[in-house]
């Protein structure tokens, strides 16, 4: 069965030219690292949008989306947060909840939201939301849940929360056929780091050659991705090497419990006969 996603959006027969104009300068603003003339940009964008097109227009959107990355650029990440929120709802009034555009919003708005305040289960809410509309939308095998689930896995894993980063990388790595050789690849590099988390060291050894060979195959036994996880390899079986060898020299714990009551018992003999051989000589003295 095939899951089609039904995605509504606005007309657009009130879109303006203007604005679309001020988008863009303001995205180029802000690759360039000027967030105040991106978000002044950006700004007069959504207003112009406005007045031209009513409050729910996807210009809107867009420009609050802007303006979040100024705010972030500018270190008001509290503003950031709040901005990139209000440009999530903007697009759920105007693409639908079920719509590609709202889903990668979804996405943006957690990795501002964990990159402005680092609350991890705020910026989870929204990776989970993504993950079952992009479900709902395409079905459970689309390729974009392998990076929800990867984006998921580095929340948790931010948190300590081992378990469940492991278990977001076991769903992307059941996604692993819809994804390319190199995306596979850095799944495995990241399975692998978990498990070592979890000192589930012979885990991480396998995982690790299999990334490995993986990268060399790709890329080149020269490459950095190819050197980097074999060191890490290298890194992996030293401390597995030397957890078997501690594991070996550890000495069994001896039975204090039975060895107590022998010791004390010994002492108490020895102590009756040396009495038994004081008497005995007073005797021989009379």
């Amino acid at each position: 069965l095939e899951v089609l996603p039904v995605v509504k959006y606005p007309s657009l027969a009130f879109e303006s030219r203007d604005a679309q104009a001020l988008l863009e300068n303001a995205s180029v603003a802000a690759m360039k690292r000027q967030p105040e003339a991106a978000f002044r940009l950006a700004q007069e964008a959504s207003l112009v949008a406005h007045q031209v097109g009513g409050p729910q227009q996807p210009a809107t959107s867009q420009a609050y989306d802007i303006m979040a990355t100024a705010l972030l650029q500018l270190g008001d990440n509290e503003q950031a947060a709040t901005v990139m929120e209000r440009a999530m709802l903007e697009t759920i009034q105007t693409h639908g909840v079920d719509s590609h555009v709202t889903v990668s919003r979804y996405q943006k708005t957690a990795a501002v939201i964990m990159q402005a305040t680092g609350d991890v289960a705020r910026a989870l809410q929204f990776l989970r939301a993504a993950a079952y509309l992009r479900q709902l939308a395409s079905g459970p095998r689309h390729p974009e849940l392998f990076d929800i689930y990867m984006s998921m896995s580095e929340m948790y894993a931010s948190a300590d929360h081992l378990d469940k980063a492991d278990e977001s990388l076991q769903l992307a790595m059941g996604l692993r056929d819809e994804v390319s050789p190199a995306q596979g690849a850095q799944l495995l590099h990241k399975l692998a780091e978990v498990r070592a988390l979890q000192g589930q060291l012979r885990d991480a050894v396998s995982l690790e050659k299999e990334a490995h060979a993986a990268c060399t195959a790709l890329y080149g036994a020269a490459d950095r991705r190819s050197t980097a996880t074999d060191e890490t390899l290298k890194r992996y079986m030293t401390l597995a090497v030397e957890r078997s060898r501690l594991a070996q020299r550890a000495p069994e714990a001896p039975p204090a419990a039975a060895a107590a009551p022998a010791a004390g018992g010994g002492a108490a003999e020895g102590g009756a006969a040396k009495k038994k051989k004081k008497r005995g000589g007073k005797g021989k003295k009379h």
